[in-house]
Protein backbone atom coordinates (compact mmCIF):
# COMPACT_ATOMS: atom_id res chain seq x y z
CA UNK A 1 0.00 0.00 0.00
CA UNK A 2 2.69 2.42 0.77
CA UNK A 3 4.11 1.87 -2.83
CA UNK A 4 0.83 2.67 -3.99
CA UNK A 5 0.27 6.31 -2.57
CA UNK A 6 3.78 7.01 -3.43
CA UNK A 7 3.06 6.43 -6.78
CA UNK A 8 0.10 8.22 -6.52
CA UNK A 9 1.97 11.05 -5.02
CA UNK A 10 4.49 11.09 -7.98
CA UNK A 11 2.19 11.50 -10.54
CA UNK A 12 0.28 14.33 -8.83
CA UNK A 13 3.24 16.19 -8.09
CA UNK A 14 5.24 15.19 -11.66
CA UNK A 15 2.97 17.24 -13.56
CA UNK A 16 4.42 20.63 -12.25
CA UNK A 17 7.60 19.39 -10.85
CA UNK A 18 9.11 17.46 -13.81
CA UNK A 19 8.53 19.99 -16.45
CA UNK A 20 10.03 22.50 -14.26
CA UNK A 21 13.43 20.75 -13.80
CA UNK A 22 13.35 19.95 -17.37
CA UNK A 23 13.50 23.58 -17.82
CA UNK A 24 16.42 23.93 -15.58
CA UNK A 25 18.39 21.95 -17.65
CA UNK A 26 17.03 23.68 -21.13
CA UNK A 27 18.23 27.08 -19.63
CA UNK A 28 21.35 25.87 -18.42
CA UNK A 29 22.43 24.13 -22.05
CA UNK A 30 20.81 27.40 -23.65
CA UNK A 31 23.36 30.23 -21.18
CA UNK A 32 25.95 27.79 -21.66
CA UNK A 33 25.97 27.90 -25.64
CA UNK A 34 25.16 31.82 -25.19
CA UNK A 35 28.04 32.81 -22.33
CA UNK A 36 30.85 30.66 -24.15
CA UNK A 37 29.69 30.08 -27.80
CA UNK A 38 32.42 28.75 -30.13
CA UNK A 39 33.06 30.38 -33.47
CA UNK A 40 34.57 28.67 -36.61
CA UNK A 41 37.04 30.94 -38.61
CA UNK A 42 36.53 29.78 -42.39
CA UNK A 43 39.67 31.08 -43.53
CA UNK A 44 41.85 29.58 -40.83
CA UNK A 45 39.89 27.08 -39.16
CA UNK A 46 40.93 28.09 -36.01
CA UNK A 47 38.39 27.72 -32.90
CA UNK A 48 37.94 30.14 -30.25
CA UNK A 49 35.54 31.05 -27.67
CA UNK A 50 33.59 34.98 -28.53
CA UNK A 51 33.30 37.24 -26.01
CA UNK A 52 30.14 37.10 -24.05
CA UNK A 53 27.91 39.53 -25.12
CA UNK A 54 24.47 41.48 -23.25
CA UNK A 55 22.05 38.87 -24.88
CA UNK A 56 24.35 36.02 -23.03
CA UNK A 57 24.47 37.75 -19.92
CA UNK A 58 20.68 38.23 -19.88
CA UNK A 59 20.43 34.47 -20.64
CA UNK A 60 23.04 33.52 -17.77
CA UNK A 61 21.18 35.78 -15.30
CA UNK A 62 17.80 34.07 -16.11
CA UNK A 63 18.96 30.70 -15.62
CA UNK A 64 20.51 31.76 -11.87
CA UNK A 65 17.02 33.46 -11.04
CA UNK A 66 15.25 30.31 -12.80
CA UNK A 67 17.63 27.87 -10.63
CA UNK A 68 16.70 29.95 -7.39
CA UNK A 69 12.97 30.34 -8.10
CA UNK A 70 12.59 26.53 -9.47
CA UNK A 71 14.08 25.18 -5.84
CA UNK A 72 12.00 27.59 -4.01
CA UNK A 73 9.04 26.91 -5.63
CA UNK A 74 9.58 22.84 -5.04
CA UNK A 75 10.09 23.30 -1.78
CA UNK A 76 6.70 25.93 -1.45
CA UNK A 77 4.71 23.54 -3.35
CA UNK A 78 5.32 20.13 -2.21
CA UNK A 79 4.25 22.01 1.51
CA UNK A 80 1.48 23.00 0.21
CA UNK A 81 0.18 19.68 -1.12
CA UNK A 82 1.18 18.14 2.06
CA UNK A 83 -0.92 20.62 3.86
CA UNK A 84 -3.82 20.42 2.03
CA UNK A 85 -4.12 17.26 1.19
CA UNK A 86 -3.55 16.25 4.84
CA UNK A 87 -5.05 19.24 7.24
CA UNK A 88 -7.45 21.06 5.00
CA UNK A 89 -10.64 19.98 2.93
CA UNK A 90 -9.05 16.68 0.77
CA UNK A 91 -7.85 15.81 4.47
CA UNK A 92 -11.49 14.37 5.00
CA UNK A 93 -10.83 12.54 1.85
CA UNK A 94 -7.36 11.63 2.43
CA UNK A 95 -7.95 10.11 6.45
CA UNK A 96 -10.94 8.28 4.99
CA UNK A 97 -8.90 5.93 2.39
CA UNK A 98 -8.55 1.99 3.93
CA UNK A 99 -5.32 2.34 4.89
CA UNK A 100 -3.55 3.45 8.13
CA UNK A 101 -2.84 7.32 8.80
CA UNK A 102 1.01 6.80 9.16
CA UNK A 103 1.22 4.92 6.05
CA UNK A 104 -0.45 8.05 4.01
CA UNK A 105 2.31 10.30 5.73
CA UNK A 106 4.96 8.00 4.38
CA UNK A 107 4.04 7.55 1.41
CA UNK A 108 3.81 11.82 1.41
CA UNK A 109 6.92 12.16 3.53
CA UNK A 110 9.28 9.62 1.05
CA UNK A 111 8.10 11.05 -1.78
CA UNK A 112 8.61 14.74 -0.46
CA UNK A 113 12.68 13.57 -0.13
CA UNK A 114 12.69 12.13 -3.02
CA UNK A 115 11.58 15.20 -5.15
CA UNK A 116 13.90 17.11 -3.33
CA UNK A 117 16.97 15.17 -4.45
CA UNK A 118 15.72 15.25 -7.82
CA UNK A 119 16.30 18.81 -7.32
CA UNK A 120 19.01 18.92 -6.14
CA UNK A 121 20.83 16.74 -8.37
CA UNK A 122 19.29 18.34 -11.93
CA UNK A 123 20.22 21.68 -9.68
CA UNK A 124 23.71 20.36 -9.69
CA UNK A 125 23.86 18.90 -13.31
CA UNK A 126 22.50 21.70 -14.46
CA UNK A 127 25.35 24.06 -12.87
CA UNK A 128 27.94 21.29 -14.16
CA UNK A 129 26.48 21.91 -18.09
CA UNK A 130 27.21 25.45 -17.66
CA UNK A 131 30.29 25.52 -16.13
CA UNK A 132 31.91 22.62 -17.72
CA UNK A 133 35.78 23.97 -19.27
CA UNK A 134 39.25 23.21 -18.28
CA UNK A 135 39.18 25.38 -15.18
CA UNK A 136 36.18 23.60 -14.02
CA UNK A 137 37.36 19.95 -15.28
CA UNK A 138 40.76 20.88 -12.95
CA UNK A 139 38.76 21.98 -9.91
CA UNK A 140 37.33 18.86 -10.07
CA UNK A 141 40.46 16.88 -10.61
CA UNK A 142 41.35 17.84 -6.95
CA UNK A 143 38.30 15.99 -5.32
CA UNK A 144 39.76 12.97 -4.77
CA UNK A 145 43.05 14.43 -3.53
CA UNK A 146 40.57 17.00 -0.84
CA UNK A 147 39.04 13.81 0.05
CA UNK A 148 42.14 11.58 0.54
CA UNK A 149 43.47 14.54 2.99
CA UNK A 150 40.38 14.62 5.22
CA UNK A 151 40.46 10.76 5.41
CA UNK A 152 44.09 11.45 6.33
CA UNK A 153 42.85 14.23 8.85
CA UNK A 154 40.19 12.06 10.77
CA UNK A 155 41.27 8.40 10.38
CA UNK A 156 38.76 7.24 8.17
CA UNK A 157 38.70 5.57 4.62
CA UNK A 158 37.35 7.93 1.92
CA UNK A 159 34.76 5.43 1.21
CA UNK A 160 33.48 6.54 5.29
CA UNK A 161 33.90 9.60 3.99
CA UNK A 162 31.56 9.78 1.40
CA UNK A 163 29.04 7.28 2.99
CA UNK A 164 29.20 9.76 6.37
CA UNK A 165 28.35 12.93 4.11
CA UNK A 166 25.80 11.30 2.34
CA UNK A 167 24.12 10.13 5.25
CA UNK A 168 24.45 13.52 6.74
CA UNK A 169 22.56 15.12 3.55
CA UNK A 170 19.51 12.84 3.68
CA UNK A 171 19.26 13.30 7.71
CA UNK A 172 19.60 17.09 6.86
CA UNK A 173 16.91 17.17 4.46
CA UNK A 174 14.21 14.57 6.20
CA UNK A 175 14.78 17.37 9.16
CA UNK A 176 14.19 20.29 7.36
CA UNK A 177 11.08 18.37 5.88
CA UNK A 178 9.51 16.96 9.66
CA UNK A 179 10.27 20.40 11.04
CA UNK A 180 8.16 21.78 8.50
CA UNK A 181 5.46 19.11 9.00
CA UNK A 182 5.66 19.77 12.78
CA UNK A 183 5.00 23.80 12.08
CA UNK A 184 1.78 22.56 10.08
CA UNK A 185 0.94 19.87 12.63
CA UNK A 186 0.65 22.17 15.45
CA UNK A 187 -1.22 25.08 13.18
CA UNK A 188 -3.70 23.35 12.54
CA UNK A 189 -4.52 22.80 16.27
CA UNK A 190 -5.76 26.54 16.22
CA UNK A 191 -9.25 27.24 14.68
CA UNK A 192 -7.47 30.72 13.79
CA UNK A 193 -4.35 32.65 13.04
CA UNK A 194 -2.86 29.27 11.55
CA UNK A 195 0.26 31.26 10.01
CA UNK A 196 1.07 32.91 13.19
CA UNK A 197 1.42 29.71 15.01
CA UNK A 198 3.01 27.89 12.08
CA UNK A 199 5.47 30.92 12.63
CA UNK A 200 5.66 30.57 16.02
CA UNK A 201 6.42 26.89 16.19
CA UNK A 202 9.17 27.38 13.61
CA UNK A 203 10.86 29.93 15.99
CA UNK A 204 10.46 27.35 18.94
CA UNK A 205 12.36 24.66 16.85
CA UNK A 206 15.09 27.05 15.55
CA UNK A 207 16.02 27.95 19.41
CA UNK A 208 15.57 24.67 19.90
CA UNK A 209 17.87 23.20 17.36
CA UNK A 210 20.94 26.11 18.37
CA UNK A 211 21.00 25.72 21.93
CA UNK A 212 21.71 21.70 20.91
CA UNK A 213 23.95 23.02 18.64
CA UNK A 214 25.92 24.88 20.97
CA UNK A 215 25.54 22.67 23.90
CA UNK A 216 27.12 20.05 21.43
CA UNK A 217 29.90 22.34 19.96
CA UNK A 218 30.80 22.84 24.05
CA UNK A 219 30.64 18.96 25.02
CA UNK A 220 33.04 18.04 22.07
CA UNK A 221 35.49 20.19 23.00
CA UNK A 222 35.19 22.67 19.85
CA UNK A 223 35.60 26.34 21.24
CA UNK A 224 38.73 24.83 23.03
CA UNK A 225 40.37 23.18 20.11
CA UNK A 226 40.03 26.21 18.32
CA UNK A 227 41.40 28.85 20.78
CA UNK A 228 43.94 25.94 21.70
CA UNK A 229 47.71 26.94 20.70
CA UNK A 230 48.15 23.31 19.74
CA UNK A 231 45.25 23.48 16.87
CA UNK A 232 44.50 20.21 14.89
CA UNK A 233 42.11 20.81 12.14
CA UNK A 234 42.25 16.93 11.60
CA UNK A 235 41.29 16.41 15.47
CA UNK A 236 38.63 19.37 15.14
CA UNK A 237 36.42 17.94 12.39
CA UNK A 238 36.92 14.14 13.60
CA UNK A 239 35.65 15.55 16.96
CA UNK A 240 32.52 16.53 15.78
CA UNK A 241 31.33 14.32 12.23
CA UNK A 242 29.49 12.00 14.35
CA UNK A 243 27.80 13.95 16.85
CA UNK A 244 26.72 15.81 14.15
CA UNK A 245 25.14 13.10 12.37
CA UNK A 246 23.60 11.63 15.64
CA UNK A 247 21.79 15.24 16.52
CA UNK A 248 20.41 15.40 13.03
CA UNK A 249 19.16 11.77 13.78
CA UNK A 250 17.94 12.86 16.98
CA UNK A 251 15.91 15.79 15.42
CA UNK A 252 13.95 13.32 12.85
CA UNK A 253 13.03 11.11 15.53
CA UNK A 254 11.78 14.47 17.95
CA UNK A 255 10.51 16.00 14.82
CA UNK A 256 8.57 12.39 13.65
CA UNK A 257 7.16 11.29 16.70
CA UNK A 258 5.41 14.72 17.28
CA UNK A 259 4.33 14.64 13.54
CA UNK A 260 2.76 11.33 14.62
CA UNK A 261 1.06 11.82 17.64
CA UNK A 262 -0.59 14.92 16.79
CA UNK A 263 -1.91 13.04 13.20
CA UNK A 264 -3.22 9.97 15.54
CA UNK A 265 -4.70 11.82 18.22
CA UNK A 266 -5.09 15.79 17.89
CA UNK A 267 -6.13 16.23 13.94
CA UNK A 268 -8.46 19.16 13.38
CA UNK A 269 -9.67 19.05 10.02
CA UNK A 270 -11.25 22.08 8.42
Amino acid sequence: MLGKIMKYEFKSTMRILLPLQLVILLLSVLARLEYNPVIINSSSNEVYSAAPNLFSGVITLTYFLSLVVANAFTVIYLFACYYRTMFKDQGYLTHTLPVKTMTVFWGKFLSNISWVIICGLVSVLSFVIFSYNDDFRQAISYLPEVLTDMADYTEMSVSAIIIYFIALFIFEIMEGLLSIYLCMSVAQLFSKHHILAAAGTFVVIYIFEQTITSLLLMGTGFWSYIFSPDYDSGKLLSSIMLPLLLVEILYVLIYYFLNRYIIKNKLNLE
